[in-house]
């Protein structure tokens, strides 16, 4: 997958490339999914909805007929595996062709059954042969929405959509210049004490996380996990809680 700048004029100024790679000879069927969290999947338990979207392929595009299937999918889990969901059942199964340029595909009147406590949106195709250079599609401004009918494109501020992304995925570089081994370049708080003193430190969110993070601590010279490195260049096992 990469996401690629769209240009001025176009959409939303981005679009996402599933890309088979060049001399890639796999043949299952592949794509992508989107899980919408048990919390405001069960809004749409009962509900009729409609799938929208704009996608085109590349010009070697492979599935035959240049079909991409969609597809809204249910099950009766807590968010669990959203493509390996109890009760997992396909609603509004579609077959869409795709052409080099861009298109609006509508997929309305998807009926949910009431008892439905996860949803997903997929995207799926069966590729042919070896893919060459241009074997991908390119997808953009993917709306599910409740209604027998789908409406235009939702556009939100950069901010109001940054901020609702800090929900499930948040990094931060904190003040320390040490930098542990192969972490990317993620670094530590100092503490002060003695052997056996606990040491405190907050960690501030742009906003609610969804679920409980985890925190490890980790060597800031070596990166290894549940240990500390002093000013004596010395190896401490360490634990975290909270």
């Amino acid at each position: 997958h990469t996401r690629l700048d769209g240009g001025a004029g176009e959409g939303n100024g981005h679009y996402m490339r599933y890309q088979r790679a060049n001399g890639d000879s796999n043949t299952n069927q592949m794509g992508f999914a989107n899980g919408i969290e048990t919390r405001d999947s069960k809004h749409l338990a009962g509900k009729t909805l409609s799938l929208s979207f704009r996608a085109r392929k590349g010009s070697g595009y492979s599935p035959t007929s240049s079909i991409l299937q969609s597809a809204v999918i249910g099950g009766t889990g807590t968010d669990q595996n959203i493509v390996g969901m109890t009760g997992q059942t396909s609603y509004g199964v579609t077959n869409h062709t795709l052409t080099t340029s861009f298109q609006t595909f509508k997929v309305e009147g998807i009926s949910i059954p009431t008892d439905r406590t996860q949803i997903t949106v997929i995207f799926q195709h069966t590729p042919t042969g070896t893919a060459g250079g241009s074997d991908y599609y390119d997808i953009r401004e993917v709306q599910l929405e409740i209604g027998s009918h789908a409406t235009p494109f939702e556009y939100r501020p950069i901010v109001q959509e940054l901020n609702e992304c800090y929900r499930y995925y948040y990094s931060t570089l904190d003040w320390e210049s040490g930098q542990y081994i192969g972490q990317g370049g993620v670094t530590g708080k100092k503490a002060f004490g003695n052997n056996g003193w606990q040491n405190t430190w907050n960690w501030e969110f742009p906003t609610h996380m969804r679920s409980t993070p985890s925190t490890t601590a980790r060597n800031v010279t070596t990166g290894t996990a549940n240990q500390c490195r002093t000013d004596a260049n010395t190896n401490l096992t360490v634990g975290v809680t909270g």
